[in-house]
């Protein structure tokens, strides 16, 4: 379902989003 493809979606965004932080060390 589409609800589905936006959670997985999100969920991917935020893990790229922690993973810069830890590589800048912020």
């Amino acid at each position: 379902s589409a609800l589905l493809i936006l959670m997985g979606a999100l969920i991917g965004v935020w893990g790229s989003l922690m993973s810069v932080r830890k590589f800048l060390k912020v």
